[in-house]
């Protein structure tokens, strides 16, 4: 019988539904996770110090926004104000704040590769509190109709039959199991075990585990009340506890020496920088930490970058693991809460408009806004917004505006764009001492005068230039239009 045969078989049947259900496990007896979570919080989170700081940077940084509902609506998601399941997010018991509940979801989940959440309803059947339980109480029963008959959650001698519509389950990826998520810990075990057996190697050393650390030996014959006296002044000089214990050995003719009898832990002795750098290195890896974000040693040791370098670490992990993660957890729990806490179309997404480093620098912001603004991309009300402000001021605000800048409305650039400028043509001047008048001007004369000059104020005006005494006044003529309506000469006085 081959692999189709094995496992597609009961399509034959007709009875699709019994794909989905064509489980390892057998219906109705507890799957038991492969799971070592004791060893995991002992040897991982509580021994190993990069561990707990790739575990902490993920609880720290995932409370950041705020978990909101949201509703389809014609421009994209709105937000639902004053939404009890929001409310409910934000202070999930009596005992656990919104920011504690996510970052219990993280530890779990880094930890132990399953977070379990448990709601807790009033006696008419409504959601009241959330709990987290501890994932290595959990176990789960499948069944063939229903993929998960119930949660059995298991204190000491006592254990508890959770239903399925109580409890949402957030897990990780898992190539081998149906029900549970894979430990981050169990890929990154052999090079946490290194870490701390080289660790638990260099404390063995300083405290030397009861080996004598050398032979003194003396020129001469000591008796043995002799060698406990210099034994027990070397160690009242050098020494605490194990530390610095020696052998004491006579019957030498020559002077006085020192025999080490461990390994140095200096220049390839016990410490290998090399092995500690590559364990830093993966253990960050497995937890998809940046080196900078952890504080391990290989970042400091090998990096260039300083301040620059861990912002922009920072915006990677934001970007590239924060962001899906969000994701992740507000559609689980969406999942978790359709029908329940949610109605219909709505739906959970993480606020990202208050994380910080997604955000634009302020300095920068103001300086993109203000090319915009010069270089006609936005006007004065969008930039406004672009900056937090209100679209419009107060009506007595005052403004210190350049006299080089001219407001115009978008409907006025619009408008000069389609207008064609007229043809420049010379214009009809008069002899010196005569005057023409500007209604003199013939309609094809005057709509073909030079464009006009700059002008200091709006509104019909009079322009006069060349004006040396005993020269020649020349008079150009606007209309409202800023239109050149005539031109005249005058004799200078």
């Amino acid at each position: 019988m081959g692999l189709f045969d094995r496992t597609l078989g009961s399509l034959r049947s007709g009875k699709a539904e019994n794909v989905a259900m064509a489980m390892i496990t057998p219906s109705g007896v507890a799957a038991l996770p492969n799971l070592r979570y004791d060893t995991y919080v002992r040897e991982g989170y509580q021994k190993n110090p990069l561990v707990f700081a790739c575990v902490e940077e993920w609880t720290t940084d995932i409370a950041e926004p705020e978990l909101r509902v949201y509703t389809a609506g014609k421009d994209g998601p709105e937000a639902v104000d004053g939404h009890p399941a929001a409310a409910l997010a934000k202070q999930p018991n009596p005992f656990t704040s919104g920011d504690d509940f996510y970052a219990g979801i993280e530890l779990y989940k880094r930890i132990a590769g399953n977070v379990y959440e448990y709601k807790v309803r009033s006696g008419s059947q409504k959601a009241v509190e959330k709990w987290l339980l501890r994932p290595d109480r959990v176990t789960i029963v499948p069944d063939r109709a229903k993929h998960i008959l119930k949660y059995v959650y298991r204190i000491g001698a006592e254990t508890f039959d959770l239903d399925p519509k109580d409890v949402t389950h957030h897990r990780t990826r898992n190539p081998y199991d149906d029900f549970y998520g894979m430990p981050p810990m169990m890929a990154g075990s052999g090079s946490i075990d290194i870490a701390n057996f080289m660790r638990d190697m260099v404390k063995g050393f300083l405290s030397n585990s009861g080996v004598p650390a050398g032979i003194l030996q003396v020129a001469g014959k000591l008796s043995d009340q002799e060698k406990a006296l210099v034994r027990q002044r070397f160690r009242g000089d050098f020494g605490g506890g194990n530390a610095g214990n020696i052998i004491v050995s006579d019957g030498a003719s020559e002077a006085p020496k020192y025999v080490p009898l461990s390994m140095p832990l200096g220049t390839r002795g016990l410490i290998v920088p090399e092995l500690a750098e590559m364990d830093d290195a993966e253990i960050c890896m497995i937890f998809r930490v940046p080196l900078s974000l952890a504080g391990a040693r290989l970042s400091y040791v090998h990096s260039t970058l300083g301040q620059a370098g861990r912002e922009a670490d920072r915006r990677f992990f934001t970007e590239q693991e924060l962001c899906p993660e969000w994701k992740s957890i507000a559609s689980t729990q969406t999942m978790g809460d359709r029908g329940d806490l949610l109605g219909d179309g709505e739906f959970y997404e993480f606020d990202l408009s208050t994380v910080r480093s997604l955000n634009e620098d302020q300095n920068a912001l103001h300086m993109r806004v203000r090319g915009n603004l010069t270089g006609i991309v936005q006007s004065i009300q969008e930039a406004r917004l672009d900056i937090g402000k209100p679209r419009d001021p107060a009506p007595d605000d005052i403004f210190l505006v350049p006299i080089s800048m001219v407001p115009t409305t978008w409907a006025r650039l619009v408008k000069d764009a389609a207008e064609e400028p007229p043809a420049p043509v010379a214009p009809q001047i008069a002899p010196n001492g005569a005057e023409t008048p500007a209604t003199a001007l013939t309609t094809p004369a005057r709509d073909n005068l030079p464009p006009p000059q700059k002008r200091l104020a709006s509104g019909p005006q009079v322009v006069v230039v060349n004006v040396q005494p005993g020269e020649v006044r020349k008079v150009f003529e606007y209309d409202e239009d800023d239109r050149m309506i005539g031109v005249r000469e005058i004799t200078g006085d």
